[in-house]
């Protein structure tokens, strides 16, 4: 009994002293710059956001947030990089929706677990997805490009920012919903993809709204429904695709922050509770709505629960949609 005693003793002795470490790590944290990774090309949606809040954040912390862009096999090659890196608090990575909840189901062998290789941090921001065309393109609204869609047969295509993203799922579900045949066009990140449908070489782009919302203001796009589910305040007119009559569509993309498994619960949490004020703020809610993105913000486990969920749910689009790597 008295060596039972002893050990319980013990137990509690060192997990109040792994308390004490993890809660005097915090409080040191962070002693030199810390590194954001974005898995994907300057000038996206991810880095948008990622640079809306690197500078407060880095005010905040008293320490640089340093982004570094590692583009590379739809956002693969940058991602694998944070899963290998220290897990001491100054490596982060930028995660969305592809990354982390449908490159799980999408590819068979996988060079890193979204799961098991990454600590979720914090939820950064919610986007919808908006349908743009060239505004040369002889269709003003939804109706009327699929009616331009169907007479033109095997002669249109549609981009993607990478095989197996939110937009090449969304794209292959408006075939399968439409009857139409568009062509998968992957690039490599939302610029490239987007710079050709204006310039025409391309018809059709469901993008990410950060970086469309300029163009369409611009008239550089002409969008043509929101895949969201709720209207964008800085396009105002441009429907939802619920109010179309399409059902189970109001897929959004979301971006969050995540640590390499193994970084100490007081950082996690020490960021998570830095991301929310940062979010919080005036200049960065006005960032947001002009961008037609919106925070949502949730603790860690509520953002954990959330990223395992998303992983399912996109995981059975992906079967139903038949979209395999190219």
């Amino acid at each position: 009994m008295l060596k039972k005693s002893r050990s319980a003793v013990a137990a509690l002795l060192s997990f109040a002293a792994l308390s004490m470490t993890g809660e005097a790590l915090a409080q040191a944290w962070p002693a030199k710059p810390i590194t954001l990774l974005i898995p994907f090309p300057a000038a996206g949606g991810a880095d948008i956001i990622a640079r809306t809040l690197a500078g407060k954040l880095g005010e905040r912390l008293k320490q640089p947030v340093v982004v570094e862009n590692l583009a590379g096999a739809g956002g693969i090659l940058g991602t694998q990089k944070a899963a290998a890196a220290a897990p001491d608090g100054y490596t982060f990575v930028m995660g969305i929706t592809n990354t982390f909840a449908i490159n799980r189901t999408f590819y068979k062998q996988l060079s890193y677990d979204p799961i098991k290789d990454f600590q979720p941090v914090a939820m950064l921001a919610v986007s919808p997805h908006i349908l743009v065309i060239n505004p040369d393109t002889p269709a003003k609204n939804m109706q009327e490009f699929v009616e331009y869609a169907r007479r033109n047969r095997n002669k249109l295509s549609y981009a993607s920012y990478g095989n197996g993203s939110t937009t090449h799922l969304i794209s292959e579900m408006f075939n399968e919903q439409n009857g139409t045949d568009l062509v998968h066009i992957p690039y490599k990140g939302m610029p490239p993809a987007l710079t050709d449908v204006m310039g025409g070489r391309v018809t059709m782009l469901a993008s990410s709204a950060a970086p469309a919302v300029p163009l369409v203001q611009g008239k550089k796009l002409r969008a043509i429904a929101i895949y969201g589910d709720r209207r964008i305040d800085s396009l105002p007119d441009v429907p939802t695709i619920t109010e179309l009559g399409y059902r189970d569509s109001a897929l959004t993309l979301w971006y969050g922050f995540f640590a390499p498994a193994g970084t100490p619960r007081a950082i996690v949490e020490r960021m998570n509770a830095e991301l929310k004020a940062v979010m919080a703020d005036k200049e960065t809610e006005e960032a947001y709505a002009r961008a037609g993105i919106y925070a949502q913000p949730m603790t860690v486990d509520e953002f954990t629960a959330f990223v395992r969920a998303e992983g399912e749910r996109w995981g059975r689009l992906v079967s139903l949609s038949g979209a395999k790597p190219e």
